[in-house]
């Protein structure tokens, strides 16, 4: 079975927060963010998220 997430790679910075990430040889890109400040600014409908933003595919010339 494929996992698409078996490639990624944790990289923790030097103030202790995580990066994952993944290259796929792809005629595209994709991205996405999800960051994490705090309980008081997480939406109520998604506790433990305080901010995500979502970057869409695009095609690399």
């Amino acid at each position: 079975m494929y996992d698409p997430y078996a490639d990624f790679v944790k990289h923790v910075l030097a103030n202790g927060l995580e990066v994952h990430s993944v290259s796929w040889d792809r005629p595209w890109i994709g991205m996405e963010i999800v960051v994490h400040s705090g309980g008081r600014e997480d939406p109520v409908t998604i506790p433990g998220l305080a901010l995500r933003s979502l970057g869409w595919p695009s095609r690399v010339w």
